[in-house]
């Protein structure tokens, strides 16, 4: 179970919940390929956990990660370099209005499933329950104990159900200019000091 005492709330959205989404997403596309690829197969999850360890760990397996280490931004510029993109969208582009300027765009997530439509189907929902199903049953092979991996996946669905519905949909993102919203690095390490936002440099 991952340890939340003495945190704020906000803290712990950004700490525990970001990094199960993080690393569940990265879980699951990296598990597609062990399944189905036999030479991966004869390995077993040793080539997904070292993958896990390289990009930060996965605290539902990791017995010894310290949460107090875990840096949300550096995590998410190590997944953006091999194209993941859970719980903010980030990527390096041509400036919208200025096509001499490169600049870091910043967006909404993408989700373990593939879109948000299928968090917002109720708790119920025969995919959305399989989907939390397999993270529990891949966390176990893993070495997890059952009852410690459905409690993280039910804290994690429930995230991501919470991100579905502040997530705009897609329907109401086609005016480019009223999601254009320029900030400096500067500006944002102001605006949200607690979340390191300076290591988007080495994007």
């Amino acid at each position: 179970m991952l340890k939340l005492r003495g945190r704020t709330t906000l803290e712990k959205s950004l700490i525990v919940f970001s990094v199960l989404a993080t690393i569940t997403t990265l879980v699951f596309l990296i598990t597609f390929a062990v399944t189905y690829t036999s030479a991966m197969e004869d390995k077993g999850t040793e080539p997904l956990r070292e993958l896990l360890v390289k990009n930060g760990a996965w605290p539902v397996i990791d017995t010894v990660w310290i949460e107090s280490n875990f840096k949300i931004v550096p995590t998410l510029v190590k997944l953006q370099a091999i194209n993941l993109d859970p719980i903010i969208n980030m990527f390096v582009s041509t400036d919208f209005k200025d096509s001499s300027k490169r600049v870091i765009y910043i967006d909404q997530p993408s989700f373990g499933m593939p879109g948000r439509d299928y968090f917002l189907r109720g708790r119920d929902d025969v995919m959305l329950k399989a989907y939390e199903e397999y993270g529990i049953n891949l966390a176990v092979e893993m070495g997890t104990d059952r009852l410690a991996a459905e409690a993280d996946f039910k804290d994690l669905v429930d995230f991501e159900i919470q991100l579905a519905n502040v997530s705009v949909p897609a329907e109401n993102r086609r005016d480019g200019e009223a999601l254009y919203n320029p900030y400096t690095i500067a500006n944002l390490s102001v605006a949200y000091p607690n979340v390191g936002i300076l290591h988007l440099k080495n994007m």
